[in-house]
């Protein structure tokens, strides 16, 4: 059972001096989550911080509007 209420019994912090960061936060994400996750006893892994691509959309109201 995972209450997520509960404090985290290990908290990892991932750097590098070769990898970029977003590197580090696939890895982090495809492999060692996993691995963790794998471990007997363990409810829950979970990943955060890091940086995550953003998209900026600019929009004309009044063209969207008109679309069909």
């Amino acid at each position: 059972k995972v209450n997520p209420a509960d404090a985290p019994i290990l908290t990892l912090a991932l750097t590098s001096d070769t990898l970029p960061l977003p590197q580090i936060e696939d890895l982090a994400e495809t492999r060692l989550a996993q691995k963790i996750a794998e471990v007997p006893g363990v409810g829950l892994v979970s990943i955060g911080g890091g940086q995550r691509p953003a998209v900026r959309i600019r929009v004309n109201p009044t063209t969207l509007a008109g679309s069909t």
